[in-house]
């Protein structure tokens, strides 16, 4: 019986990529442990000057591909990365997900912060890819922070409709930052986006991992946190790994001082 092919993808939000050195640090040593495939959340850069600092020294030769290059949104750019002598890349969809609306209380916040009291345009990048013979579609989401969990169900059923839409594969694989965070209410994770996604076949590679953020440690925007220094934590599990068909082999997570996100990896058996 012939084997199945492994594959080892990786999720991470970059943080606004405000500190190149740390990230290019944390992303060759996932590198070093055989990830293939890249799903990249708070892109800053350009496609180019991304490619250039983060993959053009490393042995292998890799191809990245971004979502809202180049406009207002582009701190909110989601990209993948991934080896090119391992990879075919054989189409690209690019997905504008449903706005929020906010409240008054959203408004006011993004007010006092210094940010937008518009709502961000959020998007999804699919890559549809041939490995050994199969064939799989990689998918790069970051939901909204505002607008509650109605609203974010919302963006993923839009997205999971639209995934449903294309060319059959052989496995889907979904990874992002779900922002599934609510300040008091920590099992609401519970019902989104476990439950709608695992009710449309999909699994959680990532099943395992307790969390993937430390809230006090976000800086919003800032240079840095204004509440890193209290006594202490905040977690949240905010990044998943989502599959279909594929199963999983093992999943863990890297911390960088260079994202107030956990990187996560997942190593997958392909069907």
């Amino acid at each position: 019986m012939k084997a199945k092919p492994r594959i080892t993808i990786a999720t991470f939000n970059l943080e606004l990529c405000k500190d190149i050195e740390g990230l290019s640090s944390t992303i060759f040593e996932l590198v070093n442990k055989g990830v293939s495939i890249f799903c990249f959340q708070e892109v800053k850069i350009s496609k180019s000057i991304f490619k250039e600092i983060f993959f053009t020294n490393l042995q292998e030769k890799w191809e990245v591909e971004t979502f809202y290059e180049h406009t207002q949104q582009n701190q909110h750019c989601v990209a993948i990365a991934w080896k090119k002598n391992e990879l075919y890349m054989s189409s690209i969809t690019k997905t504008v997900l449903p706005l929020a609306q906010f409240n008054f209380f959203e408004k006011a916040i993004n007010y006092l912060l210094g940010f937008s009291i518009s709502p961000i345009i959020r998007g999804a990048l699919t890559l549809s890819f041939q490995f050994q013979k199969t064939s799989l579609r990689v998918t790069s989401v970051h939901l909204d922070f505002w607008g509650g969990s109605k609203h974010k169900l919302n963006q993923l059923q839009f997205l999971v409709k639209k995934l449903s839409s294309l060319k059959s594969v052989s496995n889907e694989i979904l990874c992002g930052d779900f922002n599934s965070f609510y300040l008091f209410k920590p099992n609401t994770i519970r019902e989104f986006p476990i439950r709608y996604l695992e009710k449309n076949g999909y699994k959680e590679a990532s099943k395992n991992i307790l969390w993937t953020l430390n809230a006090l440690n976000s800086s919003f925007g800032y240079e840095q946190s204004l509440l890193s220094n209290l006594p202490f934590t905040l977690r949240r599990k905010v990044d998943f790994i989502w599959i279909k068909a594929s199963s999983n082999m093992c999943t863990e997570t890297i911390s960088s001082d260079a994202s107030d996100h956990l990187a996560v990896l997942s190593e997958l058996l392909l069907s």
